[in-house]
């Protein structure tokens, strides 16, 4: 038997980006996202390292100490594990003596630790260093953008419901209405549009069409004229 449906008050919206934005993400720190269930990517924790297979190239990710390349939305695949090799294929020295921060730069530069830090002093020795940090940089906050984009799209389509049903032990159910549906709906949508503006900027920097005082302006006037339309909504409601 089903009841009927109920008007259930929430103390806030089911989900929030904090502490800070969007705007977060251009400064380098890393937003978390909570929409009120617990997301695949709160299973798996993210890593720096890159997996190549079959001549593409994989997040790599973590569960319960295993890893996992990322191939999908949401979609995992264990990496099969193989076996570091006895020697570095880069200086030929052997891997045994700084086996941990050789394997740690195997898996993800390819070559070993002392031929990372050769590598990084000679980027550093030709003026080259500030370019490729710059680089990763962008990188990483390309790669948080699209990260925040892929778990809201996933939360608007798949779980964010107008109603909950719930099921009680005597196999009755009741149906809750989520009051904060809309404004829920509309607070992501608009995260959403931010991030649809945001990552074609990061894209464009990254590849090098657009400088960084360019983007830095073109994010001033966005908001500029984001914040003027809200003065100008809440003037007219008024």
């Amino acid at each position: 038997m089903k009841n009927e449906k109920i008007t259930r008050k929430t103390s806030s919206p089911m989900g929030k980006i904090y502490p800070k934005r969007i705007q977060s993400i251009l400064n380098g720190e890393t937003p978390v996202i909570s929409t009120g269930y617990v997301p695949v990517t709160k299973i798996y924790k993210k890593t720096d390292e890159v997996h190549k297979e079959h001549g593409k190239e994989y997040e790599v990710w973590i569960k319960d100490g295993k890893r996992y390349m990322k191939i999908g939305l949401n979609t995992y695949s264990q990496i099969t594990e193989k076996l570091i090799p006895d020697t570095c294929p880069v200086c030929s020295k052997s891997l045994f003596l700084q086996k941990r921060l050789d394997e740690k730069m195997m898996k993800l530069r390819g070559k070993c630790f002392d031929c990372v830090v050769k590598e990084e002093t000679e980027m550093r020795i030709k003026g080259t260093w500030e370019l490729y940090e710059n680089k990763k940089i962008i990188e990483n906050k390309l790669a948080y953008a699209r990260d925040i984009k892929e778990q809201i799209l996933d939360y608007l389509n798949n779980n964010l419901k107008k109603t909950h049903e719930y099921f009680n032990e005597d196999g009755s159910s009741e149906k809750w209405n989520d009051d904060s549906y809309e404004e829920t709906k509309s607070f992501f949508e608009n995260e959403l549009k931010e991030l649809n503006f945001v990552i074609p900027k990061l894209e464009d920097l990254l590849a090098g069409n657009i400088t960084q005082e360019q983007l830095d302006n073109m994010i001033d006037e966005y908001y500029n004229t984001k914040n003027l339309e809200n003065v100008c909504e809440q003037t007219t409601i008024s």
